[in-house]
Protein backbone atom coordinates (compact mmCIF):
# COMPACT_ATOMS: atom_id res chain seq x y z
CA UNK A 1 0.00 0.00 0.00
CA UNK A 2 1.17 3.49 -0.82
CA UNK A 3 -0.24 6.52 1.00
CA UNK A 4 -0.42 9.31 -1.57
CA UNK A 5 -1.88 12.67 -2.52
CA UNK A 6 -1.75 15.20 -5.34
CA UNK A 7 -0.06 18.45 -4.39
CA UNK A 8 0.78 21.89 -5.72
CA UNK A 9 4.34 22.78 -4.74
CA UNK A 10 4.87 26.55 -4.63
CA UNK A 11 8.19 28.06 -5.71
CA UNK A 12 10.76 28.72 -3.01
CA UNK A 13 10.58 32.52 -3.38
CA UNK A 14 6.94 32.31 -2.26
CA UNK A 15 7.71 29.83 0.52
CA UNK A 16 10.64 31.75 2.04
CA UNK A 17 8.45 34.30 3.88
CA UNK A 18 6.24 31.43 5.10
CA UNK A 19 9.25 29.55 6.46
CA UNK A 20 10.50 32.75 8.15
CA UNK A 21 7.10 33.23 9.81
CA UNK A 22 6.97 29.59 10.91
CA UNK A 23 10.47 29.84 12.41
CA UNK A 24 9.29 32.73 14.58
CA UNK A 25 6.07 30.84 15.35
CA UNK A 26 8.03 27.80 16.55
CA UNK A 27 9.89 30.03 19.01
CA UNK A 28 6.73 31.80 20.20
CA UNK A 29 4.59 28.63 20.39
CA UNK A 30 6.91 25.62 20.73
CA UNK A 31 4.14 23.25 21.86
CA UNK A 32 2.28 23.49 18.55
CA UNK A 33 2.99 20.90 15.84
CA UNK A 34 4.52 23.07 13.11
CA UNK A 35 4.89 21.61 9.62
CA UNK A 36 8.46 20.92 8.50
CA UNK A 37 9.40 23.51 5.86
CA UNK A 38 10.29 20.80 3.34
CA UNK A 39 6.72 19.45 3.66
CA UNK A 40 4.94 22.69 2.70
CA UNK A 41 2.46 22.06 -0.11
CA UNK A 42 -1.13 22.62 -1.14
CA UNK A 43 -3.08 19.34 -1.17
CA UNK A 44 -5.14 19.14 -4.33
CA UNK A 45 -6.50 15.65 -3.62
CA UNK A 46 -5.83 13.07 -0.91
CA UNK A 47 -6.02 9.47 -2.08
CA UNK A 48 -5.03 7.68 1.13
CA UNK A 49 -3.57 4.17 1.15
CA UNK A 50 -3.66 2.74 -2.36
CA UNK A 51 -2.70 -0.82 -3.35
CA UNK A 52 0.16 -1.20 -5.83
CA UNK A 53 -1.93 -2.10 -8.91
CA UNK A 54 -4.42 0.70 -8.35
CA UNK A 55 -1.57 3.12 -7.59
CA UNK A 56 -0.04 2.59 -11.04
CA UNK A 57 -3.43 3.04 -12.73
CA UNK A 58 -4.00 6.21 -10.66
CA UNK A 59 -0.59 7.59 -11.62
CA UNK A 60 -1.03 6.89 -15.34
CA UNK A 61 -4.58 8.23 -15.42
CA UNK A 62 -3.49 11.41 -13.66
CA UNK A 63 -0.68 11.71 -16.20
CA UNK A 64 -3.20 11.52 -19.06
CA UNK A 65 -5.17 14.38 -17.49
CA UNK A 66 -2.43 16.52 -15.97
CA UNK A 67 0.88 16.07 -17.83
CA UNK A 68 2.19 19.49 -18.79
CA UNK A 69 -0.16 21.41 -16.52
CA UNK A 70 1.24 24.57 -14.98
CA UNK A 71 -0.33 26.52 -12.15
CA UNK A 72 0.54 30.08 -13.12
CA UNK A 73 0.10 33.21 -11.05
CA UNK A 74 0.14 31.18 -7.84
CA UNK A 75 -0.03 33.44 -4.79
CA UNK A 76 -0.65 33.38 -1.06
CA UNK A 77 -3.14 35.53 0.83
CA UNK A 78 -4.68 35.51 4.31
CA UNK A 79 -4.26 33.42 7.43
CA UNK A 80 -7.07 31.09 8.45
CA UNK A 81 -7.90 28.03 10.53
CA UNK A 82 -9.97 24.89 10.46
CA UNK A 83 -11.79 24.41 13.74
CA UNK A 84 -12.49 21.42 15.94
CA UNK A 85 -14.97 21.82 18.77
CA UNK A 86 -15.03 25.56 18.10
CA UNK A 87 -11.27 26.05 18.53
CA UNK A 88 -8.68 26.60 15.79
CA UNK A 89 -6.94 23.26 15.27
CA UNK A 90 -5.23 23.61 11.87
CA UNK A 91 -3.59 26.95 11.05
CA UNK A 92 -3.03 27.78 7.39
CA UNK A 93 -2.37 30.35 4.68
CA UNK A 94 -4.85 30.64 1.80
CA UNK A 95 -3.45 29.52 -1.59
CA UNK A 96 -4.76 31.04 -4.81
CA UNK A 97 -4.05 30.99 -8.54
CA UNK A 98 -5.16 32.72 -11.68
CA UNK A 99 -5.34 30.84 -14.94
CA UNK A 100 -5.44 27.14 -14.05
CA UNK A 101 -7.64 27.00 -10.99
CA UNK A 102 -6.65 24.92 -7.97
CA UNK A 103 -10.26 23.84 -7.49
CA UNK A 104 -10.48 22.64 -11.11
CA UNK A 105 -7.34 20.50 -10.69
CA UNK A 106 -8.74 19.15 -7.43
CA UNK A 107 -11.99 18.19 -9.16
CA UNK A 108 -10.10 16.45 -11.99
CA UNK A 109 -8.07 14.49 -9.44
CA UNK A 110 -11.22 13.52 -7.52
CA UNK A 111 -12.83 12.32 -10.76
CA UNK A 112 -9.73 10.27 -11.59
CA UNK A 113 -9.77 8.77 -8.07
CA UNK A 114 -13.41 7.79 -8.55
CA UNK A 115 -12.67 6.25 -11.97
CA UNK A 116 -9.93 4.03 -10.51
CA UNK A 117 -12.13 2.95 -7.61
CA UNK A 118 -10.95 5.22 -4.80
CA UNK A 119 -13.37 7.08 -2.56
CA UNK A 120 -13.80 10.82 -3.05
CA UNK A 121 -13.03 13.66 -0.69
CA UNK A 122 -16.52 13.98 0.75
CA UNK A 123 -16.01 17.57 1.93
CA UNK A 124 -15.56 20.98 0.39
CA UNK A 125 -12.14 21.95 -0.93
CA UNK A 126 -10.25 24.92 0.49
CA UNK A 127 -6.74 25.37 -1.02
CA UNK A 128 -4.22 26.20 1.69
CA UNK A 129 -0.71 25.69 3.06
CA UNK A 130 -0.91 24.07 6.49
CA UNK A 131 1.37 25.80 8.99
CA UNK A 132 0.61 24.03 12.27
CA UNK A 133 -1.76 21.69 14.06
CA UNK A 134 -2.82 22.44 17.64
CA UNK A 135 -5.27 21.57 20.38
CA UNK A 136 -6.28 25.21 20.81
CA UNK A 137 -4.72 27.50 18.25
CA UNK A 138 -6.51 30.68 19.35
CA UNK A 139 -3.37 32.53 20.46
CA UNK A 140 -1.11 31.27 17.64
CA UNK A 141 -3.83 32.20 15.11
CA UNK A 142 -4.04 35.78 16.41
CA UNK A 143 -0.24 35.95 16.49
CA UNK A 144 -0.02 34.79 12.84
CA UNK A 145 -2.75 37.19 11.71
CA UNK A 146 -0.83 40.14 13.20
CA UNK A 147 2.49 39.17 11.60
CA UNK A 148 1.63 37.75 8.17
CA UNK A 149 2.09 40.05 5.20
CA UNK A 150 1.31 38.17 1.99
CA UNK A 151 4.18 38.45 -0.50
CA UNK A 152 3.37 40.59 -3.51
CA UNK A 153 5.11 38.15 -5.83
CA UNK A 154 3.40 35.45 -7.82
CA UNK A 155 4.91 32.35 -9.30
CA UNK A 156 4.46 28.98 -10.94
CA UNK A 157 3.54 25.98 -8.82
CA UNK A 158 4.31 22.40 -9.77
CA UNK A 159 1.67 19.67 -9.69
CA UNK A 160 3.13 16.53 -8.12
CA UNK A 161 1.91 13.09 -7.06
CA UNK A 162 3.38 12.70 -3.57
CA UNK A 163 3.92 9.61 -1.45
CA UNK A 164 3.62 9.87 2.32
CA UNK A 165 5.10 7.65 5.02
CA UNK A 166 3.78 8.29 8.52
CA UNK A 167 6.44 8.21 11.24
CA UNK A 168 6.50 9.04 14.95
CA UNK A 169 8.21 12.33 14.04
CA UNK A 170 5.58 13.25 11.45
CA UNK A 171 5.03 12.43 7.78
CA UNK A 172 7.87 12.02 5.32
CA UNK A 173 6.95 13.02 1.76
CA UNK A 174 8.58 12.05 -1.51
CA UNK A 175 7.78 13.01 -5.07
CA UNK A 176 6.47 10.16 -7.18
CA UNK A 177 5.69 12.02 -10.39
CA UNK A 178 5.87 15.65 -11.46
CA UNK A 179 3.16 16.63 -13.95
CA UNK A 180 4.26 20.23 -14.59
CA UNK A 181 6.08 21.08 -17.78
CA UNK A 182 8.75 23.33 -16.28
CA UNK A 183 11.59 22.98 -13.79
CA UNK A 184 11.51 24.79 -10.46
CA UNK A 185 14.26 27.34 -10.05
CA UNK A 186 16.42 26.99 -6.97
CA UNK A 187 14.55 24.05 -5.39
CA UNK A 188 12.93 24.25 -1.98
Amino acid sequence: MTRCFLAAIPPSDLLNPVVDLMTLGRKAFPRQRWVCPENLHVTLAFFGDVDENRYHVLEETLACCLDGIVISNFFLSGIGAFRRRGKPSVLWIQANSEGVDLLAISQIADQVAHEVGLSGRGRSYHPHLTLARCEDGTKPLRWLERRWAPPSIRGLAQVVLMNSVLTSRGPVYSESRVFSSYTKEGGR
